[in-house]
């Protein structure tokens, strides 16, 4: 069973790393399940065992950033300080997307500026489930005035449009100062009870 589960892993993660190397190379609609399989060395078999198409490989990528991100915040982040301080627990858990935005500049570059409407909702939709997470979270101890879908749907706007122009405008930007202005402006939002209850 191990033996298997380790192959499986092996099989997606090299899936993966053969989209993102052609991705540096070619527009995603250029590439087919065949380059994929034939970079990664893996018979479309085996791609169709774990993928339904290459635009389930790509979510299933960008779901590993999403829990990259969620679970070095576990780790790093105590989850008594939701309580204590969410406004701190938020600017926490900013500060690691940003790091792993940086980290993955290339790959984030590559797929916004792909001319491609599935591509951008793939990407919107691990915003909002990523943010849509973080409210639960929050809910445990601030109350929300309005539905979650709602509010994450209003910030993955904000989110969703800042990366882009950050990655189409290529701006002198300290990676520092980014997370400063972002946790200053989280704690602003945050603190004026635009989405929560006091």
């Amino acid at each position: 069973m191990k033996k298997q589960d380790v192959r499986i892993t092996k099989s997606k993660r090299d899936l993966k790393n053969a989209l993102l190397d052609l991705l540096k190379e070619f527009p995603f609609e250029k590439i087919s399940v065949s380059d994929i399989c034939e970079t990664a060395m893996i018979n479309r078999m085996t791609f169709y065992k774990h993928y339904k198409d290459k635009y389930d490989l790509l979510t299933d990528t960008l779901q590993c950033i999403e829990d990259d991100i969620f679970n070095k915040h576990a780790t790093e982040v105590q989850t008594s300080l939701l309580e204590k301080n969410p406004v701190k627990y938020c600017t926490s858990l900013a500060e690691i997307i940003i790091d792993i935005c940086f980290e993955n500049k290339a790959l984030i570059e590559m797929l916004v500026n792909q001319d491609n409407k599935m591509i951008l909702n793939i990407i919107i939709n691990t915003i909002q489930r990523s943010l849509e997470k973080l409210i639960n979270e929050i809910s445990n101890t601030k109350k929300p005035k309005y539905p979650t879908f709602l509010i994450s749907g209003f910030l993955t706007g904000g989110v969703s449009y800042i990366i882009y122009f950050w990655l189409s405008h290529k701006i002198d930007y300290s990676k520092e100062n980014f997370i400063l202005n972002c946790n200053t402006f989280f704690t602003d939002i945050v603190n004026a009870n635009i989405f929560f209850e006091n």
